[in-house]
């Protein structure tokens, strides 16, 4: 019987121990930042808020939240290298035209459409990879990938990276102007991925005559 009593101190002893150190797995512990619960964030879907968690984040290297909704960038908006974006389905980017939305921190992958809009992408420092799915591609020869296409290689336009397909077949209806250094990268196999142009004159994938002389493009 004390045997008994003594084991039962020593285990409430280590559960309290225990709940003296225990951390909580919020969202703090993971480095993970609710773009709505920063001290100058606001509920609105906009750049506005996402500059505001970006200000509150520094320069800290932390994972920033994308929820699933349509997030409106009506001005230039640039996350940092240090800055994880972690962009759930459903997601959407939606760029205002003659606005810039320029990612240099990496970001969680998934095919599924993450940009809209008339403004510009663009894919800097450590991204090195684009899909055309990231713009809507359908990838079943029935929609014009074209723009989805084009807008992969126009966001990799510093000249680094890979347009990669893993979809089945993109029908153009128009050219896609490749990049200079940039990579197209079909990694399907037997299964691998086709562009299919459609339409009289349409050439599918060229490259100008003053790019053209340096090289600098593959296609694997």
């Amino acid at each position: 019987m004390r045997t008994a009593r003594c084991c039962i101190l020593l285990i409430l002893s280590l559960c309290l121990i225990g709940a003296t150190t225990r951390h909580d797995l919020t969202r703090e512990d993971l480095n993970f930042v609710h773009p709505f619960e920063c001290a100058l964030c606001t509920s609105a879907t906009t750049d506005v808020t996402l500059q505001a968690a970006i200000t509150a984040i520094g320069s800290a290297k932390k994972t920033l939240i994308i929820t699933p909704v349509t997030w409106t960038i009506d001005n230039n908006l640039t996350i940092p290298e240090n800055v994880h974006l972690s962009i759930a389905p459903g997601a959407l980017f939606s760029i205002s035209s003659t606005r810039t939305l320029t990612i240099n921190g990496p970001m969680s992958e998934g095919l599924f459409q993450r940009f809209t809009g008339a403004g510009t992408v663009v894919l800097g420092g450590k991204n090195t990879l684009a899909l055309p799915e990231w713009w809507g591609a359908a990838a079943d020869g029935v929609a014009n990938d074209q723009p989805s296409l084009q807008a992969a290689f126009t966001a990799l336009s510093g000249g680094k990276g890979t347009v990669e397909l893993r979809g089945l077949n993109y029908k153009i209806t128009s050219q896609v102007n490749m990049v200079t250094g940039v990579s197209l990268n079909c990694p399907g196999g037997y299964m691998a991925s086709r562009i299919t142009p459609t339409g009289a004159g349409v050439k599918g994938l060229v490259y100008s005559a003053v790019t053209q002389t340096e090289a600098g493009i593959t296609v694997k």
